[in-house]
């Protein structure tokens, strides 16, 4: 199950694939824990400039409930790729 943490495995990713059930995008609960794990893989798991490439169908998934990640999708028949990275924190500048 992609949605657990004791199948990430403990190396860092460069890349991952999600392709989950349709279904889960229809079950609040199981919609809120999709996108919850996608934020801890990217934050927990991923190598720095890792990518992880979600299929939906096409207009099932907002920009904003990926927020706080960088988000592009391109729109492929009636599925849509999402290439989710975690957002870059901004170097640290001296104290004002």
């Amino acid at each position: 199950d992609a949605l657990d943490p004791g199948t990430w495995g403990a190396d860092p990713f460069d890349i991952a694939f999600l392709d989950p059930p349709y279904p889960l995008l229809d079950w609040r609960t199981a919609r809120l824990a999709l996108f919850e794990s996608i934020r801890a893989l990217l934050a927990e798991h991923a190598a720095p400039e890792a990518v992880l490439v979600f299929h939906a169908p096409r207009g099932r998934v907002s920009p904003s409930e990926l927020k706080g990640l960088e988000a592009r999708s391109r729109d492929y028949g009636s599925g849509t790729l999402w290439y989710v990275q975690a957002r870059e924190e901004p170097p640290a500048g001296p104290p004002a």
